[in-house]
């Protein structure tokens, strides 16, 4: 699922946290999600699976007396992801994932490639992420992104998530875009969190007055192995993918919304 916070809270939640150990078992992924670092551990695996559906407000052109018509109607969009992350070491991760919208066509999207390295460890933690993806339909350019994640903790059962990131479509016209996602989860038991979603989009920083913020809700459930250590993760979340909307339809807008189920399986090799 895709989803500005000052400086400010940042330095504010940093004040509250309280001792909780942030890094993970060598061999493992802590089963509380909010002990868990921002990178996965050296020689694990992760697998992942993703499936949104996407419903949106579309205007078909159609005939009614002779004339031509745009009729607005809603279209769902599904796409399922499949993706793997590795642990190159503590600090440093890579990733690939492959999307293909599933219905009502199917279409093949970019495939998209991650390198993740931790810079900052423990309460708080920052990361340099640097992402690109490939085009597969013609027309389309070769994206590049640079992204900076952070996450702080609060006390032993919250945890906040930053990602500012940076974009280029190298597609003619080239195309400069700015999100910042921003996630607070609650530990309500060692294997359930409960989450909340927004972020500030900006698809073009040619037309900074078109600001999207989507707002939504998730819950995420761990499954542990005999160890202790998290085994898999299901999470299932609804978004309004621009509620809060800087352009066209409305400054609020609830005619777009995602419906998503993702699965993750933890390998340590």
């Amino acid at each position: 699922m895709k989803y500005v916070f000052s400086r400010g809270l940042v330095v504010a939640a940093g004040l509250l946290l309280v001792g909780v150990d942030a890094h993970a078992d060598p061999e493992g992924m802590p089963l509380a999600f909010v002990s868990r670092p921002l990178t996965l551990p050296a020689g694990m695996v992760r697998l992942d699976g993703n499936f949104d559906a996407h419903t949106n407000q579309v205007e078909v052109d159609s005939t009614v007396g002779g004339s031509s018509v745009l009729t607005p109607t809603t279209q769902t969009n599904s796409v399922l992801t499949l993706g793997a992350a590795y642990g190159i070491t503590r600090d440093f991760e890579i990733a690939a994932e492959v999307p293909a919208q599933i219905g009502p066509d199917l279409v093949a999207q970019d495939p998209y490639f991650r390198g993740l390295y931790r810079f900052v460890q423990g309460r708080f933690e920052a990361a340099a992420q640097l992402d690109v993806s490939v085009p597969v339909q013609s027309g389309e350019g070769v994206g590049l992104g640079v992204g900076l994640p952070m996450l702080v903790r609060v006390s032993n059962v919250g945890r906040f998530d930053i990602v500012p990131r940076f974009g280029v479509d190298l597609a003619s016209p080239v195309t400069k875009y700015v999100d910042v996602q921003a996630y607070y989860q609650h530990q309500i038991a060692d294997g359930f969190t409960l989450g909340v979603h927004t972020a500030m989009e900006i698809p073009d920083v040619s037309q900074p007055d078109v600001v999207h913020v989507p707002v939504g809700i998730f819950g995420r459930l761990s499954l542990a192995r005999a160890d202790g250590n998290a085994y898999a993760d299901v999470i299932l979340g609804f978004d309004f993918d621009r509620l809060f909307n800087g352009g066209s339809g409305g400054p609020v807008d609830s005619s777009a919304y995602t419906i998503a189920m993702t699965g993750r399986l933890y390998l340590p090799l």
